[in-house]
């Protein structure tokens, strides 16, 4: 029977060295889109230096984000992360140029006007990372074309499309 390896071994696995100049200690696990490392650890799928600050600092308190000081999301080096409140990483995105109004100037006027707190989800338009707008959702629910067509059309998955069909998201158009 196959023996797991511990967390603490696995996470050491997928670490590279440190860097000369900066001190990264850049993720070589897998990744999402956004730089950000993943990893499986007590049973859930975490960011890689979510998982570094558990394994070597310990727990983290609820409602709590563990930041980078070094503004590196492949960087998994505990002595560049922090632990702040919703509050800190937001102020932290601001300072270091990385919020919406500079990601999204087209956007963001919409954005601040419905936003009530750092917690809130944005919906539809207004989220940034929506790669369609209501009008898409709108064509596609009246649509009778293949989903495959319209996969290709918008550049999203088939179970975007289905799930816009059924209504479960884009419903509140």
């Amino acid at each position: 029977m196959a023996r797991h390896k511990p967390a603490i071994e696995r996470f050491n696995e997928r670490c590279g060295v440190p860097h000369l100049v900066t001190g990264c200690i850049e993720w070589i696990g897998n990744r999402r889109p956004d730089g950000y490392g993943r990893m499986h650890i007590n049973g859930m799928d975490t960011a890689a230096h979510r998982a570094a600050w558990m394994l070597f600092r310990g727990e983290i308190p609820e409602a709590m984000f563990v930041c980078h000081h070094c503004d590196n999301p492949g960087c998994v080096n505990v002595e560049h992360l922090y632990i702040g409140t919703p509050q800190d990483n937001m102020d932290d995105m601001v300072r270091r140029g990385r919020d919406a109004a500079k990601k999204y100037p087209d956007k963001w006027p919409r954005i601040l006007q419905k936003m009530h707190s750092v917690t809130k989800v944005h919906k539809g338009d207004l989220n940034p990372n929506a790669r369609i707008t209501a009008t898409d959702a709108a064509a596609i629910r009246a649509s009778k074309e293949m989903t495959k067509v319209l996969v290709e059309r918008y550049g999203v998955t088939r179970q975007t499309i289905q799930s816009i069909r059924r209504g479960d998201t884009w419903n509140d158009n």
